[in-house]
């Protein structure tokens, strides 16, 4: 990784997290963390991801940063509240 994710507060964790122009598109940065709580977290970059065809039955999600598509087993939520970041 290019960044030291167990130097962030929770705050700059969410910041980076939610980096793309696409998940900041209409949400206040307040109503983040309750409004992609279920949204995977992408492996590789630790931003959100998005939701991809398939997601209902293998969960399978595409993240709009890198780009990468991959089968999520992180939500947001998941990821804030266990301090993966760490």
């Amino acid at each position: 990784m290019h960044f030291k994710m167990d130097e962030m507060s929770p705050q700059e964790v969410l910041k980076h997290a939610s980096s793309h122009p696409w998940i900041l598109e209409g949400v206040k940065p307040k109503d983040i963390p309750k409004q992609y709580k279920n949204h995977p977290i992408c492996p590789s970059c630790e931003r959100i991801a998005l939701r991809d065809k398939g997601w209902e039955k293998e969960r399978h999600a595409q993240c709009p940063h890198c780009l990468r598509r991959f089968k999520a087993d992180t939500t947001l939520q998941e990821y804030i509240e266990q301090k993966l970041y760490l």
